[in-house]
This record gives structure tokens, C-alpha cells and sequence, in this order.
């Protein structure tokens, strides 16, 4: 299954490439045009008209999320159960800037051909009529150009998971001395479970 961080490191090395970016630029104290993290002051450390793009995702909810794959093998005594399912990634593309707008016009028909870092990662896109949205927002007086951006993704996440073998069992054994006319027999009890025998 792709963690987080590996996640964050295959969309921010496509989405720079595909912006025409260098990913592996060192940008030193100046932070890169695409992001992960808004400024932990709360706000913006880029100029208005410096080109931002912030990358932010998380996993959804969906029919297809389901285990779809399912195969037992032996190991010893115990059991290890192999199983696969469906991950639904969302990511949300915020853009700023003069060029933001174009950039993630640029980036959605570049996701929609599903690029090769993505799919090498086994991250393919779900085709939507997702568009672009124009939403400017004021802060402190100023106008700041934005665009937004969702789209979907789907992976596969495997897990595997171990069945000890039941090696010992808990029994109680009562005399039942109450039936009426026969002989006394013994009583087995498991939790709910009673099984007579004579």
C-alpha cells in the first residue's frame, strides 16, 4: 500500500514536470511552485502574482472500495489471508497566480493521459467531466487569482493478514445425574455450545 509520503512525492514530481517545473531543482530557502502544505502562519508567503500550486488529497468513500480479490495459503498449521481492494484517491488542485487558471487547465489534460510517473505507481486516473474553476478570493484588500481543481484516482491497496490455527480449547465436563429413568451422562459445554454424550 503507498503511504502518504510516497503519494505526496509521485503527484509533486508529476505535477512540476507537467508544469514545466525541474523537480529536482534545489530551491534552497525559497520554497517550489507546487506545494503540500499551506504557510503555517496562515498566510500567504508567496508574492500575488507568484505562480502556487497546492496539492492536497485524501482517500474517498466509494462502491469500488471493496475487497475484490481474495486467496488463502497454507503456512504450517496457520492460515495467511492475501486480499486486494480498491483505493480511491481525491486530489484537490488550489492554484494562485497570474497563470494559475492556464496551469491547471495544462495539468488536467496532462492527468487525464494518464502520465507514466503515475502510472508506474499503479495510480490511474478515473475519467470525470471535472473542470476548472475561476475563484478569486480577497485577503487584506488584495484580489488573489485562484483556480481550483478535483480529480479522482484509483489504486490498488493489498493487505495480508495471518489465521493462527486453534491449538487449544477450553472444555468443561459436567455429570448430568438428572435424566429421568436412564443412566447418568456427561455433559460438554464450550461457551454455548453442549454436546451430551452416553
Amino acid at each position: 500500500m503507498l503511504k502518504r509520503a510516497e503519494i505526496e512525492e509521485i503527484f509533486w514530481d508529476m505535477v512540476m514536470a507537467a508544469l514545466g517545473y525541474d523537480p529536482d531543482k534545489n530551491y534552497g530557502a525559497k520554497k517550489p511552485p507546487v506545494r503540500f502544505a499551506y504557510p503555517a502562519k496562515g498566510q500567504p508567503d508567496w508574492g500575488v502574482n507568484d505562480d502556487v500550486v497546492f496539492i492536497l488529497f485524501g482517500d474517498v468513500e466509494d462502491e469500488s472500495t471493496q475487497t475484490v480479490d481474495e486467496t488463502w495459503e497454507v503456512s504450517g498449521s496457520d492460515l495467511v489471508r492475501h486480499h486486494k481492494a480498491n483505493r480511491v484517491l481525491q486530489i484537490s488542485f488550489v492554484a494562485y497566480g497570474p497563470n494559475g487558471y492556464d496551469n491547471l487547465v495544462t495539468l488536467r489534460h496532462k492527468l487525464l493521459d494518464n502520465p507514466a510517473q503515475l502510472r508506474l505507481a499503479g495510480i490511474n486516473v478515473v475519467p470525470s467531466g471535472n473542470a476548472v474553476t475561476y475563484a478569486p478570493e480577497i485577503f487584506q484588500e488584495t484580489w488573489w487569482s485562484r483556480a481550483d481543481l478535483q480529480m479522482r484516482f484509483n489504486t490498488t491497496v493489498e493487505f495480508d493478514e495471518d489465521v493462527r490455527a486453534i491449538n487449544t480449547v477450553d472444555v468443561h465436563i459436567n455429570i448430568d445425574k438428572t435424566s429421568p429413568g436412564g443412566s447418568a451422562g456427561t455433559i460438554t459445554q464450550l461457551e454455548d455450545l453442549t454436546i451430551k454424550k452416553s
